[in-house]
């Protein structure tokens, strides 16, 4: 199989997420790393190695903990899905553990409205 760029950059950004080197991390995104890649794998790691400001720097990017906090638990990975779990605000985690769960309830007042600060990654 051949590997391309793009598989090297998305490589290099879960390596740099696993070791919390937010530096390599800025600079694998705005070279154009996948987020996304096999299923959140760097907001993954980050979470599960304990690199908040890491964790940080990929949810304001964009990277969906809804899909991490799923794959985790799909692949019946405890210690990850908690780790996510914890690193994500209040608001967010009750947010996404309904997605995750497939809820259909309305939000309780005040836990899904807070859009948070203008994301620095995505264009408007």
């Amino acid at each position: 199989m051949t590997r391309t760029l793009k598989d090297c950059l998305n490589e290099a950004l879960v390596q740099a997420a696993e070791e919390g080197d937010r530096a390599a991390v800025k600079a694998m995104i705005a070279l154009g790393a996948n987020l996304h890649w096999q299923n959140e794998l760097p907001l993954r790691q980050a979470a599960l190695h304990g690199h908040q400001d890491v964790f940080k720097e990929l949810y304001d990017c964009g990277a969906s903990v809804a899909t991490a906090i799923l794959a985790a638990a799909s692949d019946g990975n405890v210690e990850e899905t908690a780790a996510l779990i914890n690193l994500v605000p209040n608001a967010t985690a009750v947010c996404t553990l309904r997605k995750v769960m497939g809820s259909n309830s309305p939000p309780r007042p005040n836990t899904c409205t807070n859009a948070g600060p203008q994301n620095p990654c995505r264009p408007k």
